[in-house]
């Protein structure tokens, strides 16, 4: 994943000194005479030079806004890193309600993305809990935005998995090792961040149908799935209030959002009533993100991660006095594998707080025990301006950027509000029309057997999506007993594609 964000913060840089255009200029370049020299011919610079001078314009323009930060080491007691027994990369962290365990996702025995239980007060690591090599249950883990989450009384962990290309819940009895039940959610897909109810009785968790994301619970002695947000917002990363009464999550429900112009709201906190559905909103902060949210052990506030000032950490929000106070200050991030994975677990009782750190190309582990947390928060005055660490260097152009004039004017190329209206939609039409009509050929010809006559003729048809084909092409030659064909048809609407063929080839003897 990280190519890809360095990838983007060097494009940015290259956009802003030299012009957006000479990014295109740059490939094009060097699909002709390689990367290095299209550098010196397209930039006027060496390789070298330019990540030199990108390093420099990184540094001048962060540097200055690190001062004052934690280094990750001082954030609180580390719990999970190479150094405590624990792999480099460490994430998904979830406490237990009583703060005694915690269960998190490693690389530690090399093979692949497995769950493990440690300590929370040491670090020290009990066992592997599951390994999708070992175990014929599922393919793989999801751990790139999603976490799972413990029972009321830490006997059983719920988690995603890979199951035959598709997300399943998977519940784990936390003694004995042993998948006690595998839940196939059928038309859901791309479940993450499952979370039980304080009660044991319900699963929250986000899912997506129909490329839309709810909420959605599911009743652990019943089996039956319940819609708790049914709209075209995403929905995302629920967790339960102590009470049971009222589940959060993070959302791009806000004024900003609107779909026409394909214009979303950064995410914001969403609060759900259990009972009757209804979705409320908070904005904490102007900019920035507001995810991962996490109720306080009294359900008088809730804990969750911003960017606001460009640096993930973690805040807290006093609901009846919209107090707000930073409880971390560090110079990297509070952060999972994306800007957008779950990245820390707050004890449902024990108000221990476990979060994951970037920190030298690594996820470690911290911890903060109750009361550690309101010695070491500040206060923390909102603001709703943009501020500097949440822009990438140059943050003064040195060239106009045509990407920003993109994104700052969504309408262009878009159709014409009213172009399609609903009440003219019609449902899709799986019938075969014709695609395509190959070149019609008629010949003459005369031997030693007399004057003849021959043509041929081919066409092709589908439906609109491609998933049926049909293709006929005939040949004449002479009378009917020497006409020839052939037609094949395909039918790709499955996952198993299937089709036949068939014939008459004609043979000129004599």
């Amino acid at each position: 994943f990280f190519p890809y964000r360095f990838g983007e913060a060097l494009w940015a840089y290259v956009g802003g000194r030299y012009g957006d255009e000479q990014i295109v200029n740059l490939f094009r370049r060097a699909l002709r005479v390689g990367w290095e020299p299209a550098i010196e011919m397209v930039l006027g610079t060496t390789s070298d030079s330019l990540s030199a001078d990108w390093r420099e314009a990184v540094e001048s323009e962060y540097l200055p806004l690190m001062a004052g930060r934690q280094a990750p080491g001082e954030s609180g007691a580390l719990l999970l890193a190479p150094s405590t027994g624990a792999g480099t990369q460490n994430v998904s962290p979830s406490v237990s309600p009583d703060g005694r365990w915690v269960a998190f996702l490693s690389e530690k025995d090399l093979f692949g993305i497995e769950l493990y239980i440690a300590d929370a007060r040491t670090g020290e690591i009990e066992r592997k809990l599951v390994s999708a090599n070992a175990d014929p249950h599922f393919d793989a883990l999801r751990f790139i935005d999603s976490a799972g989450d413990w029972s009321p009384d830490a006997s059983k962990f719920v988690f995603t998995v890979f199951a035959q290309g598709d997300n399943e819940l998977a519940i784990v009895d936390v003694e004995s090792g042993d998948i006690e039940k595998k839940i196939d959610l059928e038309g859901i897909g791309a479940i993450t961040s499952p979370t039980w109810s304080p009660d044991g009785q319900y699963i929250a968790f986000s899912g997506m149908n129909g490329g839309v994301s709810d909420i959605y619970s599911w009743d652990v002695t019943t089996g039956a799935v319940r819609q708790l947000t049914d709209d075209k917002y995403s929905d995302f990363q629920p967790t339960w209030s102590p009470d049971g009464s009222t589940i959060a999550f993070i959302s791009d429900r806000g004024l900003t959002t609107n779909f026409e112009s394909l214009e979303y709201e950064n995410p914001l906190l969403a609060f759900l009533d259990f009972e009757t559905t209804q979705v409320t909103t908070l904005k904490v902060f102007g900019a920035g993100k507001h995810i991962n949210p996490q109720y306080a052990p009294d359900g008088r506030s809730i804990y969750f991660v911003s960017d606001q000032d460009g640096f993930s950490d973690i805040y807290q929000y006093a609901f009846r006095t919209a107090d707000v106070r930073r409880i971390s200050r560090l110079q990297t991030a509070v952060s999972g594998i994306t800007s957008m994975s779950p990245a820390f677990s707050v004890a449902r009782e024990a108000g221990t707080i476990l979060f994951s750190v970037f920190d030298t190309f690594e996820f470690h582990v911290y911890s903060l025990q109750a009361g550690e947390a309101d010695v070491g928060g500040e206060d923390v005055v909102t603001s709703f301006e943009l501020n500097p660490g949440r822009i990438l260097p140059p943050t003064v152009p040195l060239r106009s950027s045509r990407i920003a004039n993109y994104l700052s004017d969504p309408l262009t190329g878009l159709m014409p509000t009213g172009t399609y209206l609903a009440e003219n939609a019609v449902d899709y039409n799986s019938e075969l029309s014709l695609d395509f009509v190959g070149q019609p050929n008629v010949g003459f010809g005369t031997d030693r057997f007399g004057s003849y006559a021959s043509g041929g003729a081919s066409a092709y048809f589908s439906d609109m999506l491609g998933n049926r084909q049909l293709g006929v092409s005939v040949l004449a030659q002479g009378t009917l007993k020497d006409v020839g064909g052939q037609v094949f048809y395909v039918n790709q609407e499955r996952r198993l594609n299937w089709g036949a063929s068939g014939g008459r080839l004609v043979y000129l003897m004599g």
